[in-house]
């Protein structure tokens, strides 16, 4: 039988009790002042979010703090939680994931099911099922050891009422969140918590159900995702981000659509999961200039290329599009030799505001 976080807390002295002394009179502890000092001298550094890579250089999370995705159900926050855990691990990077409601086996082949890479299921993804109260030291311990990228909480209710706590309460809210989500932070990682929205939309708001006492303790950015268009593992859809809370403002304002995540298949029937610019949200086209003018450079100075050489500078969707651009821009032509296809430039590209852009 779990014992309730409440009467575990309760049972030990050593949180938020004052120190007592060898004759049991208590003694204040001393206080943690911030040394401004130091802050001042290395200069306020604003953070910005550096987890899953959307755009060539934009990100979706920060690291040492609480970010959240909410949805209604049916919409599949563990999808996008296990999309943006594989956009994670693709450069190595390693991820826990806390699953108060499925098991190894419903995770992992959902992960493999959406393109995953089984690798990084036996390598990099480490993930507990449900865990108890007394398990969250352990992993506390671990996070601090190990140092994964990502700490993910698919279903914020389900963990909490598991140890006897209501969403809807603050005071449990706080306790929970301080007693079990802040060590990871502490110890640098990310910090996803998958929720729900209330279910009447009209008075919920721009969070997620139960305590408005949450959305406080996103220091991160908060998430709304909605259902653009239905999906199954047949049929193809996509789910839209758009920005409910940024503390830092690094991510974008709030209401800001940041980006779509689509869910199809390739001519094969391979899934095809990827995010992409809200379609209907930008007046141009999204352009990778850095990149294009990377590429631009490269075959300026090396001749014509093969796609293979040309995607070393990079993920292949974003190099594909930088080479788009170039060819739908008139800066670059792609001809056959023999069995190859040759990327040729024909005009030099440079980024707007760049001193040696050509004129």
């Amino acid at each position: 039988m779990r014992l309730p976080i409440k009467e575990k807390f309760e049972q030990r002295e050593d949180i938020d009790n004052p120190q007592q002394d060898s004759q049991g009179d208590q003694q204040p502890k001393g206080p943690r002042f911030a040394d401004f000092s130091k802050l001042i001298a290395e200069g306020f550094k604003r953070e910005m979010p550096s987890l899953c890579e959307y755009e060539e250089g934009r990100f979706l999370l920060y690291r040492g703090r609480v970010n959240e995705t909410h949805t209604e159900p049916g919409v599949g926050k563990t999808n996008i939680a296990i999309c943006i855990c594989a956009e994670v691990m693709q450069d190595g990077s390693r991820v826990l994931y806390l699953d108060p409601e499925d098991n190894a086996n419903g995770i992992g082949s959902r992960f493999v099911a959406l393109g995953g890479r089984p690798e990084d299921l036996v390598e990099r993804f480490h993930y507990t099922q449900d865990p108890a109260p007394d398990e969250y030291a352990g992993l506390h311990a671990w996070a601090q050891e190990n140092k994964p990228a990502l700490v993910v909480l698919d279903g914020l209710a389900e963990a909490m009422a598991a140890e006897g706590l209501s969403e809807r309460e603050e005071t449990d809210v706080l306790m929970f969140f301080r007693n079990r989500i802040r060590p990871f932070t502490d110890a640098g990682c990310g910090v996803l918590i998958s929720d729900h929205v209330a279910k009447d939309g009209e008075s919920r708001g721009r969070w997620s159900r139960g305590s408005g006492a949450k959305l406080g303790h996103y220091d991160g950015v908060s998430y709304e995702v909605k259902l653009m268009k239905a999906y199954t593992p047949e049929i193809d859809g996509f789910v839209r981000l758009k920005v409910a809370k940024d503390r830092n403002g690094g991510v974008g304002p709030v209401g800001a659509v940041i980006t779509d995540l689509h869910f199809r298949h390739d001519e094969d029937g391979n899934p095809d999961i990827r995010f992409e610019p809200p379609r209907d949200e930008i007046k141009e086209k999204w352009k990778p200039t850095g990149l294009m003018e990377k590429i631009s450079r490269f075959l300026e100075d090396k001749g014509p290329q093969t796609k293979s050489i040309l995607r070393g500078f990079g993920k292949h969707d974003y190099v594909d599009q930088a080479i788009t651009q170039l060819v739908e821009g008139g800066y670059l032509t792609i001809e056959p030799k023999g069995a190859a296809m040759l990327h040729k430039i024909i005009k030099p590209y440079r980024e707007i505001g760049n001193p040696r852009a050509a004129a």
